[in-house]
């Protein structure tokens, strides 16, 4: 009897652990998630300037420069059509993963629909920058 509730009383330890353990992330997350929601503001409403100042230098590089940033964001809106909807499917918190590096990430993957593309994914990875801010790190759409 006393061994059942010793493994009962430690299981429970175990669940309450894991527990804290994912919420201890949460504020991160939130913060992600926040920083992500305002991009995409700016990028649906054609206000890449300040898309821009919410994106990390990773951002920039991978897109050549800040003007083609903007021409490709302009052709994101062109090739999928205006933003109909859109919603968060999952969303975690990363330390250094594969496809990023070194860092602290936050993943959001949205069920997006367009005018375009009535069924497409985006992927965005926000990463914590040296000074504490959360910036984009990454963007990504494609048709389901």
């Amino acid at each position: 009897m006393r061994l059942r509730l010793g493994v009962v009383a430690l299981l429970a330890l175990f669940v309450t652990m894991a527990g804290c353990l994912n919420s201890s992330h949460r504020a991160e997350i939130d913060e992600g998630v926040a920083v992500a929601t305002q991009w995409e503001e700016f990028v649906d409403a054609k206000k890449y300037d300040q898309a821009l100042a919410l994106s990390d230098n990773e951002v920039m590089m991978s897109f050549g420069g800040p003007r083609r940033f903007i021409r490709d964001m302009g052709q994101i809106n062109t090739i999928f059509g205006k933003e109909l909807s859109r919603s968060i499917r999952d969303k975690s918190y990363e330390q250094d993963p594969k496809d990023a590096g070194p860092g602290e990430f936050v993943r959001i993957h949205y069920d997006s629909s367009r005018e375009l593309a009535p069924k497409a994914t985006e992927l965005m990875l926000i990463k914590k920058q040296e000074d504490g801010a959360w910036k984009v790190h990454k963007y990504t759409i494609q048709r389901d």
